[in-house]
């Protein structure tokens, strides 16, 4: 289908920052501490699900595990893979220096990143693909005002026209026209 205006974006996509991995979220002090060589020990405040909110405050020494997908804190400044960490009796996490490498990224996918507010996602006139179908419903759009498809008739004339698929008369030809002109109103 074709869009029929242009559609502009209602809100930030992601609606929130948040972590793109499961892990341990950690303070900027502590990532300091971390690329300065430092092991860290800290206590485990609790769980930050995806799909829910969190009043916990990460603090130097001390972290959560988040699950990929959930809203951060903006105090975090990384979140460190759970394969890179050690858990030692649920309340205490054990990260050494040598994830510094990961913290290049910080695994956190800040507010507005994908798309911002009043971002202009698709235009009058432009064709529908399953991506761009996908990009329109992250950002929450439910109706698509598209041009109305229309409806074509194709009419051959002329004695001397056969069906494709029957015996041919004597005299007559096959109607190829039809199935050429079909195809390219299809394509168009």
């Amino acid at each position: 289908r074709v869009l029929a205006e242009n559609l502009i974006a209602l809100g930030d996509v992601p609606p929130f920052r948040h972590s793109l991995v499961d892990g341990f979220a950690i303070s900027s002090d502590d990532r300091k501490k971390l690329s300065e060589g430092l092991s860290l020990s800290l206590e485990i405040l609790g769980i930050i699900p995806a799909g829910g909110l969190s009043s916990i405050k990460i603090t130097p020494g001390t972290s959560t595990r988040v699950m990929t997908g959930a809203c951060l804190p903006n105090e975090v400044a990384a979140v460190i893979k759970q394969e890179t960490v050690q858990v030692q009796g649920g309340t205490e996490v054990l990260i050494s220096p040598g994830v510094l490498g990961q913290l290049k990224r910080p695994n956190i996918r800040e507010q507005g990143s994908i798309i911002t507010k009043g971002q202009v996602l698709a235009g009058r006139g432009e064709v529908l693909d399953h991506l761009k179908l996908e990009l329109l419903v992250s950002a929450g759009i439910s109706y698509l005002p598209v041009f109305r498809q229309p409806r074509l008739y194709i009419i051959n004339t002329g004695s001397e026209l056969a069906t494709p698929g029957r015996l041919l008369p004597p005299g007559k030809i096959y109607n190829s026209n039809f199935t050429m002109l079909k195809a390219q109103l299809e394509r168009a």
